[in-house]
């Protein structure tokens, strides 16, 4: 089931909250972003494209 919910920005903006996880999708193995769980009721995971596009905005980020 899809939502929206909201996490704090500095959740996103810490490094140690984004993880890589393995996996296998059709028989190869891959890695996807996941954050972890930010704390909130009840647990909610950002992962896959979700996690990319926040991980590319915490990336734009920094640099300014």
């Amino acid at each position: 089931m899809a939502e929206v919910f909201e996490v704090p920005l500095g959740f996103l903006m810490t490094e140690g909250n984004l993880r890589r996880v393995p996996l296998q999708w059709g028989g190869k193995p891959r890695t996807v972003l996941e954050y972890d769980d930010h704390g909130g009721m009840p647990a909610r995971r950002i992962w896959g494209a979700t996690a990319s596009i926040l991980l590319n905005l915490r990336q734009r980020l920094e640099q300014c």
